[in-house]
């Protein structure tokens, strides 16, 4: 049988040319069947007589290779300028298209599962693209955006939402690429309206693919910078002294936002009558904790010691993170980590010098960021921050600071404590376990340098231990007035 359009021969059963694509109707066959077969007759008749006008090489009306005669390609293959080209058919489109016209179910496209977007712009269903991937494609960069955002802010919320929103676009284009290799080759062949003679678009595949890359890349540029901003912040950096806090108050310079100075002001004048002394500047630590972020992580001040530092920042503070550095000198034996603590309220960007070792902990400086640079703190204001960090985290005060005052015995045994001393003697806060208190006393060796005290309903009890560990000078004292 042959093509009644191009002439070329096809099988008895064939629904569509192989070479130029046009349909051929059950009727078609027959007539084609028998022109076929007169054609075949010619040739032989012509082939056998050569020097008749019905040969090949004859002139026009019979049948030639010349234009406008039966060739031996597809037509547009070798066509001479002006004649109309056609694509040749896709013998896979041509299976598919031929059996959903039959009302056969339409097959899985596997590439269409798989290459999504880059296989509808390459086979031109540009409707499918539009409906199918490119929102899910602007959304995804919108994700990362938001991603970016977060991290730049520290905004954990946003951040979480951020990548929950990114596991359910996901979850999304799973089902849009299951979708697509079900239902492609059906929408395709309504879009092509059944001719197997379909397009191949390379240069929108490419287009697509610079997009995604250039996109792609000034992502990554974006979170390289802002890891880079965020482990060294180059605009709230300063080089760590360590050197103690002096006690006498400094004059802040002038910041870059007055908002902001009037703000802290008003936080600093607040506090103005808080005591500066070891309460709120001093610590303790796990002295086995060598991690950085397990050491950390066990850092209490004498301020309280109900709810750790970390957890006070995090819950009074809008974000905050650390950094650990090397000083120039050290402060503490046994193993010493030293952290740079950044803090963010509303009245302004604060961060904290910490040094620990040996179980103890010490807040070396407080700097507080004014337009262009960290300016200290004195050791009052360091106080101040501390306190109001601590009654915005909700912190109940600790026995150190409940433990001050005049207390007396039924007997008449008095117990004075204040900031400094106890019953006249300098002493050192040590540390505070399970609602108890231990200090000890300067310049006094043996056991009768150490307290240990415990604040139960108003009443205070204060013993020691002698050298075979028993308790002695087990005393309860109530306040007086």
């Amino acid at each position: 049988m042959y093509c009644p359009k191009c002439g070329q021969k096809i099988g008895e059963d064939t629904r569509f040319c192989p070479f130029c694509g046009t349909r051929i109707q059950t009727e078609q066959r027959e007539e084609t069947s028998s022109a076929g077969q007169q054609q075949a007759g010619r040739v032989q008749d012509t082939s056998q007589n050569p020097a008749s006008g019905t040969g090949y090489g004859a002139q026009p009306g019979g049948y030639s290779a010349q234009p406008g005669g039966y060739s031996a390609q597809p037509e547009g293959y070798g066509a001479q300028p002006g004649e109309v080209k056609t694509r040749p058919v896709n013998f896979y489109y041509q299976r598919q298209f031929d059996a959903i016209a039959q009302g056969e179910p339409s097959r899985f496209n596997w590439a269409a599962f798989f290459l999504g977007p880059f296989h509808a712009l390459y086979r031109g269903h540009t409707k499918r693209f539009l409906t199918l991937y490119l929102p899910q494609l602007l959304l995804m960069v919108a994700d990362q955006i938001a991603l970016l955002a977060s991290i730049k802010e520290r905004n954990l919320a946003l951040m979480g939402a951020a990548g929950i929103f990114g596991v359910v676009l996901g979850l999304a284009g799973l089902c849009i690429a299951i979708y697509n290799g079900i239902t492609f080759n059906q929408s395709y062949a309504k879009h092509c309206g059944g001719d197997p003679r379909v397009a191949c678009h390379g240069g929108r595949v490419v287009v697509l693919i610079l997009l995604e890359v250039l996109v792609s890349a000034a992502l990554m540029v974006g979170f390289f910078l802002i890891a880079i901003s965020q482990l060294l912040p180059s605009d709230h950096s300063f080089d760590p002294s360590f050197e103690v806090m002096p006690s006498d108050s400094e004059i802040l310079q002038e910041p870059q936002s007055s908002g902001s100075q009037e703000k802290m002001e008003e936080l600093l004048a607040a506090y103005a009558d808080i005591p500066a002394d070891q309460l709120y500047l001093m610590g303790w630590c796990d002295p086995d904790a060598t991690a950085e972020e397990v050491r950390l992580d066990s850092v209490y001040l004498f301020r309280s010691d109900e709810i750790l530092l970390t957890d006070v920042l995090t819950a009074a503070c809008q974000n905050w993170f650390w950094e650990t550095v090397e000083p120039e000198e050290s402060f503490f034996e046994g193993d010493p980590l030293y952290y740079l603590i950044y803090c963010t309220l509303d009245e302004g960007e604060i961060c904290f010098e910490v040094a620990t070792g040996g179980g103890n902990v010490q807040i070396l400086g407080c700097h507080l960021w004014q337009g262009e640079e960290y300016v200290g703190l004195d050791q009052q204001q360091a106080s101040a921050l501390l306190e109001n960090i601590y009654e915005r985290a909700g912190a109940p005060q600790s026995i150190a600071f409940e433990a001050r005052g005049s207390w007396r015995t039924s007997d008449g045994v008095e117990f004075v404590m204040d900031k400094d001393t106890i019953n006249g003697q300098p002493y050192t806060l040590w540390f505070m376990r399970e609602g108890g208190l231990v200090v000890y006393l300067d310049d006094v060796e043996g056991v009768q340098g150490e307290y240990f005290m415990m604040l139960d309903d108003g009443i205070l009890n204060v013993w020691q231990y002698d050298e075979e560990d028993n308790i002695i000078n087990d005393l309860y004292y109530s306040k007086v007035d």
